[in-house]
């Protein structure tokens, strides 16, 4: 007898809180790696890179938090197996777990698409005439190099974004958070329908939203994107 918003309204913000997290770490992350190897010109570099990244990418999320939980919360009890509190900062040691599962997820993808993108954009013209212009070199990187090269990782990130919301299935049901993901597999388990029918809907809203928004932001850091 509960409706379908208010159940979205109670669930979705510790599913965005560990997704935001997971998003903002991994560009942390992301960003220097993905300079270091597409400035390098070691191939074995490269190649380390790309086999790493493709192995973490290619690894089911679900098999990474077993892995997790067997090294971080058997092993090590540096996290709780399962359950959620809401008090702050008590819930950080029912978040870091699963938000480092993201980021190391997030981090390969995103520095793949960045990486490739930094390569391209070092052979255009422009990143020519920066040099011929004597630009300093922090506003080369940032401007020259940097800048263009996050329109097409933006794009990937905010399609990649509405996936992960239906991938919260997965990781709130192994660490029983309850967020809309785990909301969503108890409806289907309950056969609750119209649970799954609002649920669902709101994911393809979100994720056109989310879209949208990404286009807008690629446009804003390379102009020669067309929307």
């Amino acid at each position: 007898d509960v409706e379908v918003l208010e159940v979205i309204r109670n669930t979705l913000p510790l599913t965005l809180t560990y997704i935001f997290l997971s998003v903002f770490f991994a560009f942390l992350i992301s960003i220097p790696i993905s300079t270091l190897v597409g400035w390098s010109n070691k191939a074995s570099v490269v190649y380390l890179f790309r086999g790493i990244t493709s192995v973490i990418i290619a690894t089911p999320n679900f098999f990474i938090a077993m892995i997790g939980i067997l090294l971080f919360s058997v092993r090590r009890e540096w996290a709780p197996v399962f359950g959620y509190v809401n008090d702050f900062p008590e819930n950080l040691k029912y978040l870091w777990l699963p938000v480092s599962i993201n980021t190391l997820i997030l981090v390969a993808i995103i520095s793949r698409v960045l990486q490739s993108s930094i390569v391209d954009t070092k052979g255009e013209e422009f990143v020519e005439t920066g040099i011929i212009r004597g630009v300093s070199r922090p506003r080369f990187f940032l401007f020259y190099i940097l800048k263009p090269s996050m329109a097409p990782t933006v794009v990937l990130l905010s399609y990649m974004m509405g996936i992960m919301l239906g991938a919260t299935v997965i990781l709130e049901t192994i660490f029983s958070l309850p967020g809309i993901g785990r909301e969503l597999v108890g409806a289907v388990l309950a056969s609750d329908y119209p649970m799954v029918q609002g649920i669902l809907l709101f994911f393809g809203v979100i994720t056109v939203f989310l879209s949208f928004i990404g286009d807008l932001c690629a446009y804003a850091l390379d102009r020669r994107v067309k929307l």
